[in-house]
This record gives C-alpha cells, structure tokens and sequence, in this order.
C-alpha cells in the first residue's frame, strides 16, 4: 500500500464517473484548504469529459485525471494514494464496495448521509466515515480536511463485524438456536 500524498482528494468509481465527480468538480475550485489536490478516476464518461476540461483549466496543477476502467489494482492504487475519498450517496452495490475498498485501505470517506452509513459509522469508529447533508460543499470538503490534518483517526476502521468467519459463526447460532426450540 502506498503512503498517501498530502492533501489528495479522491473522486473514484469503477465504472463512469458521472455521480462519483460531478459535484466535487463543480465546487473544488471554491476550497480553500492549502495543498489540497483533486484527482478522478474511473471510466470514461462523456458527461464529465467536459466537466474536467473546464475545472482543470488554470488549476492543473491541483487537479489530475485518470480516465479509464480501473482494474482492482488500479483502484487499490489510487485509493492508497489518497489522503480523502469522496463517494456518491451509497445506493448500489458499486458504491458499497468502494466505501469499504477505502475502509480496508485505511483511507477516510467523505459521503452523502443517510442511515445506512450512520450506522456503519457507528461500527467502524471515530475518524472514518465524515458526512455531508444535501448537496456536497466546498466548506465541508475543507471542515473534512482539517479535521483529519489535526487529529486523525486514533485506531484503524473496525470491520470484523464485516468478516465471513465471523458473520458464519453468527449464522451457525442462529440456525442451531432455532433448530433447538424447533424441537
């Protein structure tokens, strides 16, 4: 895994990048967090090619690109890379595996809130999963940013609530707890 570089916010999908960059596009010029850098990266769409284009235009050297489907070590890449990794709201199955991808990783998140994710910010601790209501903002990117320049996160995410042996294990209970009062 690679060290990431300072200040690097993600905009990542494995698939086109419509949902994942729009709006971080739109308001990434708006930030004023020093050092801070916008990379995207994911698979060619025409509505955002142009997006790009126009956000890139006088700040290339804060905004990079790479446009192209994204192998898994292509996605490990980038997300090791990144300090920040901005999600869409998580509505597919896509979008839930790059959440984790970048929670394995040891990468935080920046994502739209909902229950789900609240729940799951519950479980993986403080410092992991940072939220946003609404429309995503400039003011949020930065409060995000000083948040985990000035004290990250204190423990890694804690996933084993998300291991197969342990979800088994869960499972194996259950069925013999109902196979016992079954009888």
């Amino acid at each position: 895994m690679s060290e990431p570089f300072s200040g690097r916010v993600l905009c990542i999908s494995p698939h086109r990048l419509g949902a994942v960059s729009e709006a971080p596009l739109r308001v990434f010029e708006l930030t004023s967090t020093e050092g801070l850098s916008l990379r995207v990266a994911g698979g060619p769409d025409p509505a955002v090619d142009l997006l790009i284009d126009r956000a890139a235009t006088g700040m290339q050297e804060r905004i990079s690109s790479r446009v192209e489907l994204l192998s898994d070590a292509a996605m490990v890449e980038e997300i090791s890379e990144a300090e920040l990794v901005l999600l869409p709201a998580i509505e597919t199955l896509a979008d839930e595996s790059m959440l984790f991808m970048a929670l394995s990783l040891e990468r935080p998140v920046l994502v739209q809130d909902s229950p789900a994710v609240q729940s799951l910010r519950r479980e993986v601790g403080p410092g992991w999963i940072h939220t946003h209501d609404g429309a995503l903002t400039a003011e949020r990117i930065d409060s995000v940013m000083d948040a985990l320049q000035s004290g990250p996160a204190q423990r890694p995410p804690q996933l084993m609530a998300r291991n197969m042996n342990v979800v088994a294990k869960q499972y194996a209970e259950i069925y013999r707890e109902v196979a016992r009062r079954r009888r």
